[in-house]
């Protein structure tokens, strides 16, 4: 029982010290300008490139690309 012990502690010093970083890059977002001057977020990784996120906000909500954001 004890020797099961030491290796869970053993193993959990071990991660603890070679952790490394465990959140996910935040995504890219592309700003998009509605008609009524709202903005909305597009996630750029949903439509696979920066080129269809442009696509969709132009011809799904008829707004204005305006830029990049994290």
């Amino acid at each position: 029982m004890s020797k099961r012990l030491v290796k869970v502690i053993l193993v959990a010093a071990t991660l603890v010290t070679l952790q490394g970083p465990t959140a996910a890059a935040p995504g890219q977002f592309l700003s998009c300008e509605l008609t009524d001057g709202s903005q909305i977020n597009v996630v750029i990784s949903s439509f696979g490139k920066m080129r269809d996120a442009m696509h969709q906000c132009r011809m799904f909500w008829n707004g204005k690309p305006s830029g990049r954001d994290r």
